[in-house]
């Protein structure tokens, strides 16, 4: 077996185990036990096993593929910065939210809304016009 074919055997793997782990349809609005709350808390610690390395590498690889990107288009950031939102946003870890349906888990990052890019307050050197 060749090593991508490898690598994305795992990948598959890991994909469906933790679809596996995430509810089918969202938690009853009861007070959980304590019981349920330590097995909801497990079971965000067995996912992140996974997946939280399975994050990290594909950051990794983006980050890598993002550079390599960058240097090939000549220093283009339009070219690079789709790659690097891409593997750097998301969630690292598996919360108990994730596992209830109460959060999604983002594992490919979004581009930052409009509205979020504008709210945030310029570095010192864009205010002096550097």
């Amino acid at each position: 077996m060749s090593h991508g074919k490898c690598v994305r055997a795992w990948l598959g793997g890991t994909l469906l185990m933790i679809s596996l782990a995430l509810p089918a349809a969202p938690a009853r609005a009861e007070v959980p036990s304590m019981w349920a709350e330590a097995g909801i808390g497990c079971g965000a610690v067995l996912a992140n096993i996974i997946y939280s390395p399975a994050k990290v590498l594909y950051a990794a690889g983006g980050t890598i593929i993002s550079g390599l990107a960058y240097v090939f288009s000549a220093g283009d950031t339009s070219v690079a910065s789709p790659v690097l939102n891409a593997s750097l946003r998301g969630d690292y870890v598996v919360t108990p939210e994730h596992l209830q349906g109460r959060s999604d888990l983002v594992f490919i990052g979004r581009t930052p809304r409009p509205s979020q890019a504008s709210e945030q307050k310029p570095s010192s050197f864009e205010e002096e016009g550097f």
